[in-house]
């Protein structure tokens, strides 16, 4: 509708080039391979680190938005919700650094490009900032594993084909949602909404996969993480 809306400056570029490489390069190639490597007990925990780490820089970047006993209390009931959600798997208290840590790392670097993205928004449209990180964190992400791909280790059928579009469409959705909501509201805010992400998977999980079915800790996991989300914008 507005097409000046998403230009932007060299200046911009620049500043979006380290976005890409943090928001999309760094962060995907630590989770996923981190993810690898641990078990789905602690994927669901360690993947929700990045919630801490914002709410943790924002505490620290913006005097407005400061931790406080409600946030912790938040924070508290949220992880609670993730490990009910996710009762059952396995849990194990091993240290790898290319597995627990590289899941540190994703949360670490998603909390840095969380505070990049707030201060971008306020002179860039939300959109751009999604398209432009998008585009250049995956170019990045490309220039890496394009050369490593085994022959047939990807064949672009037409299911497959129409899965990678639907995955491009929704990740486009959710960061453009993601950082308008940035541009109006405080970090360790709204970033207590991400506790939904991982619970919401497994209740998908439920729904749509053969052998998984709703249980009452799943419930529970809900009111947990819907608890936590209210303490923490109660006003």
């Amino acid at each position: 509708m507005n097409r000046s809306a998403i230009k932007i400056t060299k200046k911009q570029f620049g500043i979006l080039l380290v976005l890409g490489v943090i928001q999309t390069a760094f962060q995907y190639y630590f989770f996923y391979n981190g993810l690898a490597r641990v078990t789905g007990m602690q994927g669901a925990i360690l993947s929700s680190g990045g919630i801490f780490f914002t709410i943790l820089a924002a505490h620290f970047y913006y005097k407005d938005d400061r931790l406080s006993k409600q946030k912790v209390i938040g924070i508290l009931a949220g992880f609670s919700g993730i490990i009910l959600a996710n009762w059952g798997q396995s849990l194990t208290l091993s240290f790898q650094w290319d597995g627990e840590g590289f899941m540190l790392m994703a949360g670490v670097t998603s909390a840095i490009a969380t505070i990049m993205a707030k201060e971008l928004a306020t002179g860039i449209h939300p959109f751009a900032i999604t398209g432009w990180q998008l585009t250049l964190g995956a170019v990045a992400l490309l220039l890496i594993g394009f050369p490593q791909l085994e022959p047939g280790a990807i064949q672009f059928n037409a299911l497959g084909s129409g899965l990678l579009l639907y995955s491009a469409f929704l990740s486009a959705i959710a960061f453009a949602l993601w950082y308008s909501l940035l541009k109006y509201h405080q970090a360790g805010r709204i970033s207590m909404y991400k506790f939904i992400t991982p619970v919401s998977g497994v209740l998908l999980s439920a729904m749509f996969i053969p052998g998984e079915s709703l249980t009452w800790m799943l419930v529970v996991a809900f009111v947990m993480v819907a608890f936590g989300i209210i303490i923490v914008n109660r006003k």
